[in-house]
């Protein structure tokens, strides 16, 4: 086997685990010999009684709801004194048991029993809760003293284990330190160097089974979640509670693979080899992973991630030098191949928004199909490419429209000229690079507005500002003090009117990193 393709075999056999877990829609937990999901499974419960659901609807209802709740059951009082008011409509009861049912939120009408006995239902759910609140309020008090104990006692092991164990072991300090080097030495080590190949593959197989028990946990979650379609509150509690379990447990897996992935580099690569390659290599790998885990888990975190390591794979790094923030790319090429890519991403997204605001009749019927399945495959992706796709492809426009980037003193043209001697070539290069920037500002506000994609918009809009300022300042008119002085205090004065506009429209902020918008 060659050598360079040699760190690269059990990351390989890796991420075909990892994209199989994906197509299989079972994950292949028995084949990993690894213990059941550890998510907790939900017990059957039998179906709640009717008294039960309606007193759990009560407990949410406000003051101005329960006081017209009363208000029906003492007109149905007068006018109703059994429940065969409800079939013959006598007295006008139907109408008030259909507007209480609608007050409640109950998905069956209420009877006329049901509304007689609201009063006792509404109390005695109160009550519930004021016992239920004071005893998790004396269990909480409990577990704050409980704190404070594990709290001393953490601080007093931590305290005297030191000096114990040195009191105790002080005479024989010499003795026990010449035997560990010698275990050390004669057998420690050397079997640490024998097993390096078997502490790659074992930290592969933790990655990987993170990832398969977050796969494990999403299948789980879905199923108890159809299970419990009889009540719609405890459904959204459920889901707002779990859905992010999947995520974090398949994150801590991710993660894991970063250390584990630069292990197999170090352990098989040569000694000559160059650094300089590891972080797009890494980037790659972290990208083969994570696509598939944001697809299954349909997580816009791991989707971001995606992305993120995606542009770092073509040049793009944000590097962070003490007190100094750096985002760029390390040539030129590395610059134009993230336009490119990121203009590719960018208008593949927007062709699918595009598709998904229109009807299904005004598409054939295949291609309709075809193009919500691309955009449910591309729906965790979509904080990641409006986020970095426009802002990486409109920072990029910005670097190579500007005139110390692109008008370099090449010797090629005259004397005199206000960019030096620059040549023909070099100031057609700019004037293109100018129309690009210009052609896609319009074309994203243009298209944002008319079809109503406001993060593509307002991306536009805030790049065209800095594309305006950008501009401005390579007019050859800054070497006055006094013209300096003015453009300082007008650009002061349209930052200090836009952070006020900012403040009072939040929401251009929030469409600029929210994909459904």
């Amino acid at each position: 086997m060659p050598v360079l393709l040699r760190p690269f075999v059990v990351p390989s056999l890796f991420l075909v685990g990892v994209w199989l877990t994906v197509v299989n829609k079972r994950p292949f937990l028995p084949y990993l010999l690894s213990p059941r999901p550890f998510y907790p499974q939900g017990k059957e419960t039998a179906e709640p009684s009717r008294e039960a659901v309606l007193q759990s609807l009560l407990l949410s209802v406000n003051r101005t709801t329960a006081f017209e709740l009363g208000q029906l059951a003492e007109h149905l009082r007068e006018h109703g004194e059994d429940a065969d008011c409800v079939s013959d409509d006598r007295g006008g009861c139907k109408p008030v048991l259909e507007r209480a049912t609608e007050l409640v939120g109950s998905r069956d009408r209420l009877t006329a029993d049901e509304m007689w006995g609201i009063g006792h239902l509404i109390k005695r759910g109160e009550e519930e809760e004021a016992g239920k609140k004071m005893i998790w309020e004396r269990v909480r008090g409990l577990f704050s003293f409980v704190n404070v104990m594990w709290a001393l006692a953490i601080l007093g092991i931590a305290c005297s284990l030191g000096p114990v164990v040195y009191y105790l072991l002080h005479p024989l300090a010499t003795v026990l330190l010449t035997l560990a080097r010698a275990v050390w030495q004669h057998l420690v080590y050397p079997l640490l160097l024998l097993s390096r190949p078997l502490f790659e593959l074992l930290a592969y197989y933790i990655c990987l089974l993170f990832i398969v028990h977050g796969h494990c946990i999403k299948e789980a979650l879905d199923e108890q979640t159809a299970e419990r379609r009889t009540e719609e509150t405890a459904l959204r509690l459920f889901h707002v509670s779990t859905s992010t379990v999947p995520v974090y447990v398949a994150l801590t897996g991710c993660m894991l693979a970063i250390p584990a992935f630069i292990f197999s580099l170090k352990l098989h690569s040569p000694p000559d080899a160059e650094s300089k390659y590891l972080g797009p290599v890494l980037n790659g790998f972290l990208t083969l992973m994570l696509v598939p885990v944001a697809v299954a888990l349909d997580s816009q975190l791991l989707g971001f991630l995606a992305i993120w390591t995606l542009f770092g794979v073509l040049g793009a790094f944000v590097r962070c030098y003490g007190l100094c923030w750096c985002i760029g790319w390390e040539s030129e090429k590395d610059l134009a191949r993230t336009v490119v890519f990121a203009f590719c991403f960018n208008m593949t997204y927007i062709i699918l928004r595009v598709a998904r605001s229109m009807t299904d009749r005004a598409l054939p019927a295949p291609l309709a199909a075809s193009c919500r399945t691309l955009d449910d495959l591309l729906s965790p992706f979509g904080t990641g490419l409006m986020v970095l796709g426009s802002h990486r492809y409109y920072l990029g426009m910005l670097i190579l429209c500007s005139r110390h980037f692109s008008l370099v003193d090449d010797g090629g043209g005259r004397e005199g000229e206000p960019f030096g001697r620059v040549s023909w070539r070099a100031k057609t290069r700019y004037m293109r690079w100018q129309g690009g920037m210009v052609a896609s500002l319009l074309m994203g506000i243009l298209t944002g507005s008319f079809y109503g994609i406001e993060s593509l918009k307002n991306t536009a809009i805030t790049f065209l500002c800095l594309y305006l300022g950008e501009k401005g300042s390579e007019l050859p008119i800054w070497g006055n003090d006094g013209v300096l002085w003015c453009g300082i205090l007008a650009v002061s004065v349209g930052m200090w009117r836009a952070a006020l506009w900012l403040h009072q429209n939040p929401q251009f902020l929030i469409a600029m990193i929210d994909p459904n918008l």
